[in-house]
C-alpha cells in the first residue's frame, strides 16, 4: 500500500513567516523535543546574568567615584605664609692703617744758598741839568733811550720838535750818542762820536748825524735826510 508523501510534510503555518515562531519550532499545540526549548532558556538566563553583572559593576564604579569625591575637602586650606627675613650683609671694618715707621735721624744737610738778587739802583736825579727842561746830570729823565747809564754822565743834551739827543761820557776820552725819535719812540745808540767844540758828529754806515746848537742834521752820503732846528741845547 503506497503512502502519500504529503502526509508527512511539515505543516506550513502562516505565523512562521512573520517571525512569531522561530524556524523549526513546533506550531502551537504541537509537541517539540526537550532540547529544542532548553537552548533559548539558557541563552536568556545568560543574558540576564550578564546584565545583572554589568549593573553591579556600574553601581560599584559610581560608589567608588562618589567616595573619592567625598574624600576631597570642600574648602582648600589657605596657603601658609612664609616670611623670609633678609639680613643685610655687614661689611667688616677696614683694617687699621699701618703705623709709619719712626723717622730715622739723617745727617743735617745745609740748604743750598739762596741767591738774593741785588736791588737795582734806584734812579735818582743827579745834579741839575745843563739848562734843558726834563733833564738831570744823566740826560732826559723820562726817556731811557736818551739817558746815560748810572755810571755815566751827560756832556750835552739837545731837543728838537722831532728828537731828543744826549751825548754821554763813557770813559776817558770816549763818548756815546743816544737819541729818541718822538714820533714812534724809536731809539738809536752809536759809539765814539767826534766832538769839535759844541759840534758832535757820528756815523752809522753811510748815514751821518751832526748835532750842534743850531740843528740836528741827518745825511746819507750827499743826500740830506733831515734837518731839525734846535729848540734847546746845552753842553759842558
Amino acid at each position: 500500500m503506497n503512502e502519500d508523501p504529503s502526509r508527512y510534510a511539515p505543516t506550513q503555518h502562516p505565523e512562521s513567516e512573520t517571525g512569531l515562531y522561530p524556524q523549526n519550532s513546533p506550531a502551537p499545540g504541537g509537541h517539540a523535543h526537550p532540547h529544542h526549548w532548553r537552548l533559548p532558556i539558557l541563552l536568556g538566563s545568560f543574558a540576564v546574568g550578564l546584565m545583572v553583572a554589568t549593573a553591579i559593576i556600574a553601581t560599584a564604579l559610581v560608589l567608588i567615584r562618589d567616595s573619592g569625591q567625598d574624600a576631597v575637602p570642600a574648602v582648600l586650606p589657605a596657603p601658609s605664609t612664609v616670611v623670609v627675613t633678609v639680613t643685610p650683609a655687614v661689611e667688616p671694618p677696614p683694617p687699621p692703617a699701618p703705623t709709619p715707621p719712626p723717622p730715622t735721624s739723617a745727617p743735617a744737610v745745609a740748604p743750598p744758598p739762596v741767591a738774593v738778587a741785588e736791588p737795582e739802583p734806584v734812579e735818582t736825579r743827579g745834579a741839575p741839568g745843563l739848562g734843558v727842561g726834563g733833564t738831570d746830570s744823566r740826560g732826559f729823565v723820562n726817556y731811557s733811550g736818551a739817558r746815560c747809564s748810572s755810571v755815566n754822565s751827560a756832556v750835552a743834551v739837545a731837543r728838537t720838535s722831532q728828537s731828543l739827543v744826549t751825548i754821554c761820557q763813557t770813559g776817558a776820552g770816549r763818548l756815546s750818542y743816544r737819541a729818541v725819535r718822538l714820533s714812534d719812540g724809536a731809539t738809536i745808540e752809536l759809539g765814539d762820536p767826534l766832538r769839535v767844540g759844541d759840534l758832535f758828529v757820528v756815523r752809522n754806515g753811510s748815514t751821518s748825524y751832526s748835532l750842534s746848537p743850531v740843528s740836528l742834521v741827518i745825511t746819507r752820503g750827499t743826500t740830506l735826510l733831515a734837518r731839525e732846528p734846535m729848540l734847546e741845547f746845552a753842553s759842558r
